[in-house]
């Protein structure tokens, strides 16, 4: 058996050995805790960029929705003030259509017409103007149709007369045609 002095020996060196271990223990505990400290702010830190970019990713996609949208208004605008509606889509039905409607067939064709009457001092423009032998065919086209466009056009067709020549016979006839499409132009 051991001798007294001899087990007081190990029972120190094994107190020696538990402090460290404790010592050791505890220490990874305390790195183990700032560790998970510093990751939760990450993820918190991860959290709020996250957040973040989605905002900025919504305020993103509506501006692409605003600018889309106001694009597409002045690509239809430049399509009105160029006139590539009436010459390309509607110019090319009118004669048929006289035809087919009216049993008349178109002598004269005018189209984005700007009409002047110096004598009364007026001047007009014409989308597109079809005459026959007996009647006269006003177009007003438009890829966005306002409210007031209607009026606008019948107060222009009632003064027409002033503006194309040798109509005083003829019969004239108003037309109002807009395009409309689920998409904007």
């Amino acid at each position: 058996m051991l001798d007294k002095q001899n087990q007081e020996e190990r029972i120190d060196h094994l107190d020696a050995l538990l402090g460290q271990f404790i010592a050791q223990t505890n220490t990874s505990f305390i790195r183990t805790e700032r560790h998970l400290q510093d990751l939760s702010k990450e993820v918190n830190n991860l959290k709020a960029e996250m957040k973040d970019f989605k905002d900025e990713m919504r305020d993103f996609k509506a501006s692409s929705d605003h600018d889309r949208k106001e694009m597409n208004k002045k690509w239809g605008a430049l399509a009105n003030k160029m006139g590539t509606l009436v010459e390309d889509i509607v110019a090319p039905a009118i004669p048929p259509a006289v035809a087919n409607f009216f049993n008349s067939d178109v002598v004269d064709l005018f189209l984005n017409s700007e009409r002047k009457s110096k004598s009364l001092n007026l001047q007009a423009e014409f989308d597109a103007v079809a005459a026959t032998e007996t009647h006269v065919f006003i177009f007003e086209v438009k890829s966005r149709p306002r409210i007031q466009d209607p009026a606008i056009t019948l107060d222009v067709v009632k003064s027409s007369a002033n503006f194309i020549p040798n109509t005083a016979s003829s019969s004239m006839c108003r037309y109002w045609l807009h395009c409309d499409s689920p998409r904007p132009f």
